[in-house]
């Protein structure tokens, strides 16, 4: 995956995975073992969002559904770790982690 995107949009991603994974353990207690579960959750799905979106020139509504996609596939995978109400802590978290 990484190898189609660009050295500096890969260093964006894994800064804003971290910012956010960041944010969301100042919030809830976790592993780093967690934490870093998390973080790669959330960096590949940055990831794969970029190579869906980027340069495609796909309309407001079709990134959306892209991001929708991406938002239910992650809350699967962080179900395989975390509860339920967990999950949906951390994936509030993260937007409040877009805003600081």
């Amino acid at each position: 995956m990484e190898a189609f995107l660009e050295h500096n949009s890969i260093l964006k991603l894994m800064a804003r995975a971290a910012k956010a994974v960041a944010f969301i353990s100042s919030e809830m207690d976790f592993t780093d073992a967690q934490a870093q579960f998390i973080e790669e959750t959330l960096y590949s799905k940055y990831a794969k969002n970029g190579l869906k979106i980027k340069g495609k020139g796909l309309s407001n509504k079709e990134k959306k559904v892209i991001y929708r996609k991406a938002a239910s596939a992650t809350r699967k995978l962080l179900r395989q770790e975390f509860s339920k109400g967990e999950v949906l802590a951390i994936i509030k978290l993260e937007r409040q982690s877009f805003k600081k």
